[in-house]
C-alpha cells in the first residue's frame, strides 16, 4: 500500500492549519471504501512551526510500514520548509520513498499556476515522486475555472489534479470533509 505524504505550497494560517489532515482523512476513507485498506490507517502528522520531531515521526511511519499497515504522512507546512540545513520537506519524502500529493492555493489562479510549477520543480529536483495536486481556496467551485485551471497546471507541471478544496464553511466541521471533496479524482493519482 501506498504511503503518502501530503505538503502544502505555502505556510499555514488559522484557516488552514489543518488542511493535510483533513486532504488525509479524505483519501484514507476513498482507499478504505475502495477495500484497499483495513478501517484505520495510520495518520503521522507534523505542524509547521511546532518544533516538528522528525525522529519521533520517522518511528511512527516506521513501525506502521513494518506492520504492513497503509500509513499516510501530513504535514501542514510547506515542501519547502527545512527539516535540517541541508534538506527540505521534498528530500525528506524522497528518502522515505513517499509520492507527494501538492496543496496548492488558487485564490489567484495565475499565482498557484505558478507556485505550482516551482514547487513541482523543488520536488523534482529533490527526486521525489510526485502523485498529484489539490487546488484549494475560499471560492465555490463554480467561481473557478475549474477545467482551464486544471488544464494549465497539467500542461506546465505534468502534475494530475485531483480535486478541489473549498476552505471556509467547512472549517467548523473538520470530521466530516465529505462535502468539501466532493468529486475528488482520487483514482488519477499518478505514480
Amino acid at each position: 500500500m501506498t504511503a503518502y505524504c501530503i505538503a502544502g505550497t505555502f505556510v499555514p494560517d488559522a484557516a488552514t492549519a489543518h488542511l493535510s489532515e483533513r486532504v488525509a482523512r479524505s483519501l484514507a476513507a476513498y482507499r478504505h471504501d475502495l477495500g484497499q485498506t483495513p478501517e484505520t490507517e495510520t495518520l503521522c502528522v507534523a505542524r509547521h512551526g511546532m518544533g516538528v520531531d522528525w525522529g519521533a515521526l520517522w518511528q511512527q511511519f516506521s513501525e506502521a510500514v513494518l506492520k504492513e499497515l497503509p500509513a499516510l504522512v501530513a504535514y501542514n507546512g510547506s515542501l519547502g520548509d527545512a527539516v535540517t540545513p541541508e534538506t527540505t520537506v521534498a528530500n525528506w519524502a524522497r528518502d522515505w520513498q513517499m509520492p507527494l500529493l501538492l496543496l496548492v492555493p488558487v485564490d489567484d489562479v495565475d499565482m498557484a499556476i505558478a507556485q505550482a510549477a516551482a514547487f513541482v520543480g523543488l520536488a523534482r529536483h529533490a527526486r521525489a515522486k510526485i502523485a498529484g495536486a489539490i487546488l484549494w481556496g475560499a471560492q465555490e467551485p463554480d467561481e473557478l475555472d475549474w477545467e482551464l485551471t486544471t488544464e494549465r497546471l497539467q500542461i506546465l507541471t505534468q502534475v494530475p489534479a485531483i480535486g478541489y478544496w473549498r476552505v471556509g464553511r467547512e472549517e467548523g466541521d473538520r470530521d466530516t470533509p465529505a462535502k468539501a471533496v466532493s468529486g475528488f479524482a482520487w483514482e488519477r493519482l499518478a505514480l
